[in-house]
């Protein structure tokens, strides 16, 4: 499973992906509403343009509409209440050209004169001047849409609701995604921490048979040759299902949160505590090891049980490679604000068109026919996880049949 910081990671993106969609999508939304606003402005424009220029046209309602017709000045220059038929023919000649730029829904309308423009800032308001000595004001035919803003959101009702159910879906699945990927979360750790406890509880007793067992072949070895085949067999069947055990351990862990239960440690002591799992080990195969703990700063924030994992791992690699009696040798020091760590030994070494690739998950050095080394092709690969989770680095040096330097530098916080 990925790590909390990642975790935290893509679920801001996601919020902040879905908080842009809301944007853009409420931006659009009001981008179609001013477009299908300025649409019926402009048909409403023509509309009265066109009713004006046939107004003018008509003599016999200008005739009525003038004042004094004798005064020179234009068709309804003064006029402010028009009544009866002209009323009514106005109005036939308003609605037909408002019908024909596909404007349908109920308007009123007044003819005013008015030294200003008639209709301000009202957006449901539109005037025409209908006097040619003025633009903006003298006799204006203003009219009024009550149902403007209905009308408008019908036109884009369509958008509107679709863009509303894609909004609400998104959301919907990403809130589901979450809450089952917290779910699976939670059951992934307890079945991981269930794996942990089992599994130790399985290496003690496998340790303790693994030591009775020694202890048996060595005090009965001259007494009873069927014995020491009968404990042969034990020991066979028991580093079996060690090794069982611990491909369990490593693939429990391999892709776990390495910064749970972080805390502050003393690497020169993980160090040492995990040298000492090995003495017996290094005792019976007849080989040394070396400290040269010269780092001051060893102190680093790591999960002491995976970091002295991957230590094991290292120093166990060196064993199972050796060339006759192990010879293995570790180093600390600091530079630039930096914690290296050395393990270097005298084993048979790697060839270098296998570096690039030991620390690939699975991959195992060719050994041809050599069968007395096991394992699964986890161990470096967890190293470099564990390692890689505390911030760090690890590299490798080899020359085929003189020895390999594993080198990890962490970073001193």
């Amino acid at each position: 499973m990925m790590n909390k910081k990642r975790q935290k990671i893509i679920i801001v993106a996601n919020i902040t992906f879905l908080l842009i969609i809301l944007i853009i999508q409420i931006n659009w939304i009001f981008k179609a509403a001013k477009q299908q606003e300025d649409i019926f402005s402009r048909n409403v424009e023509m509309a009265l343009a066109r009713t004006m220029e046939e107004i003018k046209d008509n003599m016999d309602v200008c005739s009525h509409l003038n004042n004094d017709s004798n005064t020179g000045e234009d068709c309804l220059e003064n006029v402010i209440l028009i009544e009866g038929n002209n009323k009514e023919v106005i109005d036939s000649i308003l609605q037909v050209n408002l019908e024909y730029y596909n404007v349908t829904i109920d308007y009123s309308y007044e003819i005013v004169n008015s030294p200003i423009i008639a209709c301000g800032k009202d957006s449901h308001c539109y005037s025409k001047c209908l006097s040619k000595s003025s633009n903006e004001s003298g006799v204006q035919l203003k009219i009024n849409f009550p149902e403007k803003t209905e009308f408008i959101l019908s036109q884009i009702s369509f958008l509107f609701v679709i863009s509303i159910l894609l909004i609400i879906l998104v959301s919907i699945s990403f809130i589901f995604t979450l809450k089952n990927y917290s779910k699976v979360e939670k059951l992934s750790i307890n079945t991981r921490n269930f794996i942990d406890n089992m599994v130790h509880e399985f290496k003690t007793p496998i340790t303790n048979v693994k030591l009775a067992n020694s202890m048996i072949r060595k005090n009965c070895a001259e007494e009873n040759d069927k014995i020491v085949q009968l404990t042969k067999v034990v020991q066979e069947e028991n580093e079996r299902l060690e090794m069982q055990v611990e491909r369990v351990l490593l693939m429990s862990t391999f892709d776990n949160n390495q910064q749970q239960n972080v805390q502050k440690e003393d690497i020169h002591d993980i160090l040492r505590k995990t040298m000492e799992s090995f003495k017996l080990q290094i005792s019976e195969s007849k080989g040394t090891i070396g400290f040269e703990l010269n780092a001051n700063d060893f102190i680093l924030k790591c999960n002491r049980e995976s970091l002295s994992r991957a230590f094991s791992n290292i120093i166990d690699n060196a064993l199972k490679y050796s060339n006759g009696n192990p010879e293995i040798n570790i180093l600390t020091y600091n530079k630039k604000n930096n914690l290296f760590i050395e393990f270097s030994d005298k084993g048979c070494g790697i060839k270098k068109e296998h570096l690039p690739s030991i620390f690939d998950k699975y991959f195992r050095v060719p050994t041809g026919n050599i069968h007395n080394v096991k394992g699964f092709g986890l161990g470096l690969a967890y190293v470099k996880n564990v390692i890689k989770s505390c911030g760090g680095n690890i590299t490798v040096a080899s020359k085929f049949g003189e020895g390999t330097v594993f080198t990890i530098e962490i970073p001193i916080e």
